[in-house]
């Protein structure tokens, strides 16, 4: 998105990602839920939360959603605010420290006893450009992503779409993202790996946890191919594209257990 409004999404975008991350269940309730077999991550499912209060710790305590979102922008506060309202936490993720800096300032979080706290953000630096992404996908995967079902830490887009350096503790085990949002980077670089790294680690929890993975500017031709051919549209998963301005895919993608390739941090 821009430094400065107008934003970049349109205004049933933002509803269905702010929606999506408000109807996520306080993190003891939903480990709880997630223990029973059979768990999935749907709102009809939430009307168990009475039967786990008391396996939760009492229930509910603020322990909101886990959000990573891969774009700094003039609406980082709207992000932020929602998420320290939800007693959440919110990791930007970008690729230009120029837009990182101005999200740094746009919004401080407030914590107990007055303090206040910048909000998380992350440099980080993907290899290649879309020119270079989008023929090279096309020669390894079928454009329906099947050939990325495996439980295998390597499958044909391993090699040049994992991104190394800079993400070991977006690695989060005991406190997995339930959202993650890609929203960059630009379009020259393109997303292959932003979307790549959302899979993978949507795949590498449990098989009760579900990830929420947000697609944005998915009507560019590139990024038809990429979400073809990355994600798929499974309708297990997939659960649409929010228009106009410019797409949003939802997906929602459950864990498999699926160790995630190694990094070099």
């Amino acid at each position: 998105g821009g430094n400065t409004p107008p934003y970049q999404m349109g205004m049933l975008q933002y509803f269905q990602i702010l929606t999506t991350v408000a109807s996520i269940p306080a993190r003891s309730v939903k480990s709880a839920l997630e223990r029973f077999p059979g768990y999935v991550d749907t709102p009809s499912n939430y009307r168990a939360r009475d039967d786990v209060k008391a396996d939760a710790d009492d229930g509910l305590h603020g322990e909101g959603p886990n959000v990573l979102f891969w774009g700094c922008g003039a609406d980082t506060p709207m992000h932020a605010h929602l998420i320290e309202f939800l007693g959440g936490k919110i990791t930007f993720l970008d690729d230009s420290q120029d837009y990182l800096e101005g999200c740094k300032r746009s919004y401080r979080f407030h914590r107990s006893g007055g303090e206040e706290e910048a909000v998380d953000v992350r440099l980080i630096k993907p290899n290649g450009t879309t020119a270079i992404h989008k023929p090279m996908i096309l020669s390894l995967v079928p454009r329906d992503g099947s050939g990325l079902e495996t439980d295998e830490v390597q499958d044909p887009l391993t090699a040049s779409q994992w991104i190394h350096g800079g993400i070991a503790d977006l690695q989060r085990e005991q406190d997995p993202w339930d959202v993650i949002v890609v929203d960059g980077p630009a379009e020259k670089l393109g997303r292959s790996q932003s979307l790549y790294l959302a899979k993978r680690l949507a795949q590498s929890y449990g098989p009760n946890h579900y990830t929420h993975v947000f697609f944005h500017d998915a009507a560019r031709a590139a990024n038809v191919v990429l979400a073809n051919a990355i994600m798929g549209h499974d309708p297990k998963y997939y659960l649409g594209n929010t228009l106009p301005r410019k797409g949003l895919k939802h997906w929602r993608i459950p864990g498999r257990n699926r160790t995630l390739p190694p990094t070099f941090d």
